[in-house]
């Protein structure tokens, strides 16, 4: 019942503003009053005066309202408040030492000063009594009104703590029971009134307090250890959420209580090394940039990156409708200003007349190709398909790249290609063999020339790299769509391992090693540790806040089920042929070291692969296929 009434009497006080304002008008004047009836006692002053002096207090309520003392919402009042409250009265007390400048004498100023002190101290108690009344009142609301009040934990109590659990004080979705923090100076203090503890009690502190959620707010902190608190807090099954990175709050685009999920980039335990930009930049900025499969995974982050260094214009070539159309809103979006710089083909590579077209509008610097077939089952049973599009559409590029004297052309390539156990890898060998053969003849000619100041000659190279997180052939969004189904997730084999990094990251590096490139290398990034799918897709299900299902724990949430290794499939991936490779200037990037063939040995035989293809002559495909890459591992089945 009482509560009731509160709740009453706080929509009267927020929602009719007057009565408000006569509310504060009279708190101040009883305020004014007190200070000067506490700061006579305690100096003895003469009563005669002070009578005098409270004629100054119609003056000093006309001060406050002009100047804005009742606008601010009583429930955010906070220091900034007060300092200008402080500053008010500071003006106050210079009016009133004019006023009595005739009487003006040490024992009447030491009146005025600590009357503006008590006065100040006592306006300052009134309002944060208030503020905390009210937002008492808003809790009890919104307890009654939320169907779930989540009960959290902030783990970090530095500064970006602070500041979510202040933004997160006055929000209905969060009851903060306290912080975790490592540092064992901060552990058993408190931080705006809540205790912070050792990260060691989590799982009797999780108990005590019934916690739903952990909220990560360590923006600036190492994978590393990011990744270890994550895999420590998830095994004990309560969800996880994190602030925006450091970047994110510094741009603008994110507010620091902008809680997101844990993704599962947070668990790779690698760091990022931050690129080169001005290499970067001097190879873009004000370049004619084309990028083919410009709306895949790959291509699309290639795409918004490259916007970031300005270059003249950027053409996107893409077979999917809406995939291109994704990638436009996402560009248009992100970059408005530059709508007019970017030019959009729908079409495949695979068509030698819109290549030639745009080829002989735009007169193009540099050719990044990222259009290919990947899905290795899909695959295997559409051969032709994928020597059509991942080794056709690389030699139509690069006889154009020659043609029209494109500066550089960068393939981007995969680690299936190495030692290939399938079609999808067999043919992405083929299409470097292709590059690697244009790259030999281009060396050559310019060795062998002595014009080269007024011949310009193509470089070609490669970019090969492994899985990236989040492509549309990940394994991620499967799991993660096995897991919103209820389960089982569906694993091949127990032993299978995969190298991962970040869509973003991959594409940074990418151009990193663009930038770095000599005619005909093979540059290859370091991938760091290999992931074991069977962890992934444990920490994917504890991510969710659900718990695995096996043989010790039978009541578990989702299954993890093993179906066997798909068509062509690999236990594990490898970046290096001849296992031969030299460091560049950049610590992520590799040059493989590896022989390569003469382009007239490799367009033979592409013409009869090419007669064969148009023939649909599978059996007679796969046999050229094998003959051009020896070390295919052939298991596919015609």
């Amino acid at each position: 019942m009482l509560t009731k009434k509160l709740i009453i009497m706080k929509n009267i006080f927020l929602k009719i503003s007057i009565f408000r304002k006569i509310i504060f008008i009279f708190a101040d004047c009883q305020n004014l009053i007190l200070s000067l009836a506490i700061s006579s006692w305690f100096l003895k002053y003469n009563l005669d005066l002070i009578l005098i002096y409270l004629y100054t207090l119609p003056i000093a309520i006309i001060i406050f309202i002009f100047t804005g003392q009742y606008k601010g919402l009583s429930r955010y009042v906070g220091s900034p408040d007060l300092y200008k409250i402080s500053l008010r009265n500071l003006f106050l007390l210079f009016y009133q030492a004019f006023i009595f400048n005739q009487k003006l004498n040490p024992n009447l100023l030491k009146l005025l000063l600590l009357n503006f002190i008590i006065y100040t101290i006592l306006s300052g108690i009134f309002r944060f009594l208030l503020r905390d009344l009210l937002t008492k009142i808003y809790f009890n609301e919104t307890t009654q009104s939320a169907k779930i009040k989540k009960r959290v934990l902030i783990y970090g109590a530095g500064s970006a703590g602070g500041q979510l659990a202040a933004s997160l004080r006055h929000n209905n979705v969060y009851q903060i029971f306290g912080f975790l923090d490592d540092s064992k100076a901060l552990q058993g203090r408190t931080l705006l009134g809540y205790q912070i503890y050792n990260p060691e009690a989590l799982k009797f502190i999780i108990r005590k307090f019934f916690i739903n959620e952990i909220l990560i707010a360590m923006p600036s902190v190492s994978k590393n250890i990011k990744s270890s608190i994550i895999k420590s807090c998830t095994k004990l099954g309560v969800k996880i959420l994190q602030i925006p990175s450091l970047d994110e709050i510094r741009k603008g685009t994110k507010q620091i209580e902008f809680l997101k999920e844990i993704e599962i980039e947070d668990l790779l335990q690698r760091e990022s090394v931050i690129p080169d930009k001005e290499l970067i930049n001097n190879e873009i900025k004000n370049k004619i940039i084309c990028v083919t499969g410009a709306g895949g995974s790959i291509g699309s982050e290639l795409c918004s990156q490259i916007l970031e260094y300005g270059p003249k214009k950027l053409i996107l070539i893409e077979i999917s409708e809406i995939n291109l159309y994704q990638t436009e809103k996402r560009l248009f979006k992100d970059h408005p200003n530059l709508r007019k710089s970017i030019y959009l083909y729908l079409g495949s590579v695979s068509d030698k007349s819109l290549i030639k077209n745009i080829f002989e509008r735009h007169n193009i610097d540099i050719l990044f190709h990222a259009a290919a077939y990947k899905h290795v089952p899909l695959l295997e049973f559409n051969p032709l398909q994928a020597i059509k599009n991942n080794i056709y559409t690389t030699k139509i590029l690069c006889s154009f790249a020659k043609k029209y004297n494109i500066n550089h052309m960068v393939m981007i390539s995969t680690d299936k290609a190495v030692r290939p156990t399938n079609v999808m890898g067999a043919t992405k060998r083929v299409a470097e063999i292709i590059v690697q053969g244009y790259a030999k003849e281009s060396r050559n000619k310019r060795n062998n020339t002595r014009k080269i100041s007024s011949e310009s000659f193509t470089n070609f190279s490669i970019v090969r790299f492994g899985n990236v997180l989040g492509s549309s052939g990940s394994v991620v969004p499967m799991f993660q769509e096995q897991i919103n189904q209820g389960g089982p997730i569906t694993l091949t084999h127990p032993k299978i391992i995969r190298y991962f990094m970040s869509i973003k990251e991959a594409v940074e590096l990418v151009l990193q090693a663009s930038a770095l490139e000599k005619n005909g290398d093979i540059l290859l990034l370091d991938m760091g540790d290999p992931v074991k799918i069977i962890d992934l897709a444990k920490q994917m299900i504890l991510l969710n806040g659900y718990s695995i299902k096996d043989k010790n724990n039978k009541q578990g949430d989702i299954e993890i089920v093993y179906v066997g290794l798909r068509p062509g499939e690999k236990l594990y991936e490898e970046l290096l042929i001849d296992k031969k490779s030299q460091k560049t200037s950049h610590p992520l990037i590799y040059r493989g070291i590896e022989s390569a063939p003469n382009l007239d040995e490799i367009e033979k035989k592409l013409i009869s692969l090419e007669k064969e293809l148009n023939l649909f002559n599978k059996e007679q495909c796969i046999k050229i296929l094998k003959d051009i890459v020896p070390e295919w591992d052939d298991q596919i089945k015609t």
